[in-house]
């Protein structure tokens, strides 16, 4: 039998839906269960703040509009990680959070591997068929490419 790892540090990254919030329901009661903390992530797109000057005036205007619009849901997106973390201090596990940018799931083990997780909890759509080949899998792709053991909470 090969020798238990210590369980210290579990990702958990997040997009705010059900499953992701059923994944850190997971993830608290096995961290608490091994006296680990955990770290709440979200990934968002990372906004292009340089908007050449080569575009048409009107594509201007639309890219740094667009790029409004992501500044806005990426302080949203903090707002929300606060809130999760807040509502779940005092529960006996060490929380704290983060923004990635970029492909969420290699955002996801980038940042695993550089912060030393030791897990990542993470949830799953359960997408089936034609949904799953156009929408991809996140969770399939971490589990591929995570630099640690990733447990996968599906839809109850």
């Amino acid at each position: 039998m090969p020798p238990r790892l210590p369980i210290r540090k579990i990702l958990v990254p997040t997009d705010f839906s059900a499953c992701a919030d059923q994944a850190l329901e997971y993830g608290l009661g096995l961290a608490r269960t091994l006296g680990a903390s955990i770290e709440l992530c979200h990934c968002a797109p990372a906004p292009d703040y340089h908007v050449p000057a080569l575009v048409s005036p009107a594509m201007r205007v639309a890219a740094t509009d667009l790029v409004a619009q992501l500044a806005q849901m990426q302080h949203a997106a903090q707002q929300e990680l606060q809130q999760r973390v807040e509502r779940h201090r005092g529960e006996g596990v060490p929380l704290s959070w983060c923004t990635l940018e970029g492909v969420p799931d290699e955002s996801i083990c980038q940042h695993a591997r550089q912060s030393g997780c030791d897990l990542i909890v993470l949830g799953s759509h359960g997408r089936r068929g034609l949904s799953r080949v156009l929408l991809g899998s996140i969770a399939e792709r971490v589990v591929r490419f995570a630099p640690c053991p990733v447990l996968v909470v599906h839809p109850s």
